[in-house]
């Protein structure tokens, strides 16, 4: 199986890309017209932020709520390794503990394409488990 080649289409063959790139362009000229607006919000937004993640860690600490920050609740959680450390198996299976596997799969890519070079495999394998999968750089979403 050969790799797909990129194609690039003008943007006048898939209009909403075409009403994208107006959108963005609107956008910077906007931005460059206000462009003192827009360097204040960055640093109140850097400011809100910073001062955000430094009182979520206080009142997590203190485990209190404090205006915006709420504690909703507690719950328990048990160190099942530790447990499983002092107990010893038997016992950590007998009073509730579980013990498991998860078996995930990944393979060598350089070794499967070398292989399949070789002719190793089917090639009716081959077709169903290869697939040419599209990786796309894009613009990112606005916020604020």
């Amino acid at each position: 199986m050969q790799k797909r080649k990129v194609v690039e289409v003008p943007l006048s063959s898939i209009p909403v890309v075409g009403e994208f790139v107006k959108a963005q362009n609107a956008l910077e000229t906007f931005k460059e017209q206000h462009e003192e607006v827009f360097d204040e919000y960055k640093m109140l937004v850097e400011d809100y932020n910073t001062k955000l993640e430094n009182a979520g860690k206080v009142v997590r600490q203190q485990e209190v709520s404090c205006g915006p920050f709420v504690l909703q609740h507690f719950s328990t959680k048990f160190e099942a390794e530790k447990l499983h450390g002092a107990v010893g198996r038997e016992m950590f299976m007998e009073i509730g503990g579980k013990l498991g596997t998860k078996t995930t799969y990944d393979v060598d890519k350089d070794k499967l394409e070398a292989a399949i070079a070789q002719g190793k495999l089917p090639d009716d394998l081959v077709e169903s488990i290869k697939k040419e999968v599209p990786s796309y750089k894009a613009p990112k979403e606005v916020s604020f």
